[in-house]
């Protein structure tokens, strides 16, 4: 047998395991659930990865303003916010998602609202208490009107 034989073999052997090794004909529903798993089992490297393929495959599939590729932004800052103190990394992912609902569904979905409370979150743990309550005010005017 060959050696590029026995590395084929082991790469197959590998995948069949079911490993988390991103295959490129992973669909983003595979990509988005084995990365929010990962992030639960604080496997924050492994789900990173994950969550930034899924994010290629989401732009790729369902193109740049689509609601699933503002989840995989959402998801994907939210791992750097909450678990991996990645402030600077989370806030332009955040303003990409919401950029994509406010376009796609208007200022005032609710889902702006989350945002909004997931930015002023950031806000806070960067000391920054200006932006912190106009994200909290915005967040809480678009709550109340939907009363």
């Amino acid at each position: 047998m060959t050696r590029s034989t026995q590395v084929l073999l082991f790469l197959l052997f590998a995948g069949a395991l079911g490993g988390t090794s991103c295959a490129p004909t992973q669909s983003w529903e595979d990509l988005h659930a084995k990365s929010l798993d990962l992030a639960r089992q604080g496997r924050y490297g492994e789900a990173e990865r994950l969550g930034r393929e899924g994010l290629k495959v989401a732009e790729k599939r369902f193109g740049p303003d689509h609601p699933n590729t503002a989840r995989s932004l959402t998801d994907l800052a939210d791992l750097y916010r909450i678990h991996m103190g990645k402030y600077a990394e989370a806030e332009p992912l955040y303003k990409q998602a919401l950029a994509i609902w406010e376009k796609g569904q208007g200022s005032d979905h609710p889902e702006v609202a989350t945002l909004l409370e997931k930015m002023a979150d950031l806000y806070k743990k960067t000391g920054r208490k200006e932006e912190t309550e106009r994200a909290e005010a915005r967040a809480k005017e678009i709550r109340s009107a939907k009363r």
